[in-house]
Formats: structure tokens, sequence, C-alpha cells
């Protein structure tokens, strides 16, 4: 990726508010992303139903982690990506389903003051090339996940 590639996907992103500059803003405000994570397909899939029937009038993106064995779920209004107190977004996230060892750090990370909602872009091992997650979809049914 260039230098001019790489400006122009954060430009992109910050359409969206995706960008860090937003989330830190919002962190500070006491707002974190309404967003989640499922390890696997199967799980994934019990996300996308919930987060259609509980969001309806909201849009929800979704796209395949850097594993590609996992999927990440977020949630927008009106073009922009959701934030909410970090209470809130806990409590939905247990509600609706989340990652199990994401959503305990990201309890124990509110607790101390810390930003939550950190969906990682990519994923690096040591040696290895790194793997990155794929674009931002419209999740319009749970046949979307492939």
């Amino acid at each position: 990726m260039t230098l001019a590639d790489f400006e122009k996907s954060i430009e992109e992103k910050r359409k969206f508010l995706l960008d860090r500059k937003t989330f830190y803003e919002m962190f500070e405000k006491g707002y974190a992303p309404l967003n989640f994570d499922a390890d696997d397909k199967k799980f994934a899939k019990k996300i996308a139903r919930k987060l259609l029937k509980n969001f309806k009038n909201y849009e929800i993106l979704f796209r395949k982690s850097p594993s590609r064995r996992g999927y990440h779920f977020t949630v927008f209004k009106d073009g922009k990506q959701v934030f909410l107190p970090f209470k809130k977004v806990i409590q939905i996230r247990k509600r609706i389903g989340d990652c199990y060892g994401r959503l305990e750090c990201d309890i124990l990370r509110s607790k101390h003051n810390l930003p939550i909602g950190i969906l990682f872009n990519h994923k690096a091992k040591i040696g290895k090339k790194f793997k990155f997650a794929t674009k931002w979809r419209k999740l319009e049914k749970v046949g979307d996940l492939k």
C-alpha cells in the first residue's frame, strides 16, 4: 500500500467515523462504538440475526476478521457509526452476544477508564505477513455471511 493509498483509506474511514481520531475523541467524552466480534461463523450468524431483529432502523456493517475465521459487526445510523456511553455498549453487547474474552476485557477496561470496543484491522505473527480484515459491507440478511 502506498502512502497515497493509505491517506485515501483514512479519509474514507473519516467519512463514516471509523478512524482512530474519532474513536479517541468519543472515548474522551465517555462513548464507545457499538460493535461486535464473533470468533466463528456459527456465532456470527447468531449475532447477525439479533442485530437485524433489534436494529431494524439502523445499518449493520460486517467484515471478516483478519483471521478469516470470525466476523466483526458495527452499527450505523444516518450514515454514521453509533457511539454510546460505555455502560450502554456493554449492556447491549451482553444481550446481543460478543466474543466472551473481548467482552470481559472491555468490562475491566471500562472500570479503569480505558478505551473499549476496539476491533483490529490486521493481525501479525512474528516472522509472518500481516493479515487484514476484509472491507466493511452492509448486512442485509444472515445469508450474507459467507
